[in-house]
């Protein structure tokens, strides 16, 4: 995967865009888009693909987190006090 900056991106949008390889787009130096030629892709499938990329992300970084916190160890009845908790808060 190869990768290209915003401003190289802004000039040679339509090469980079054509190129069949992903690439990764950064910003001050920091990842900040990927680009994914989709065209042998139904349109609906590539977005839904790029949903289910996102939230898996996601619960990885809220699994490493809980982990990371101790989270990970709360017993079911501390779960279920917590969740009684909130509902006689609303």
């Amino acid at each position: 995967m190869r990768s290209c900056t915003v401003a190289e991106l802004a000039r040679g949008a339509s090469a980079i865009c054509s190129d069949r390889e992903s690439v990764v787009v950064t910003n001050n130096g920091r990842p900040q888009n990927v680009i994914i030629n989709i065209s042998d892709l139904d349109f609906d499938d590539a977005v839904d693909i790029a949903r289910e990329a996102r939230a898996a992300s996601a619960l990885a970084r809220m699994r490493r987190s809980s982990v990371a916190s101790g989270l990970d160890e709360i017993s079911d009845e501390e779960i279920d006090a917590e969740v009684a908790a909130v509902r006689a808060a609303r």
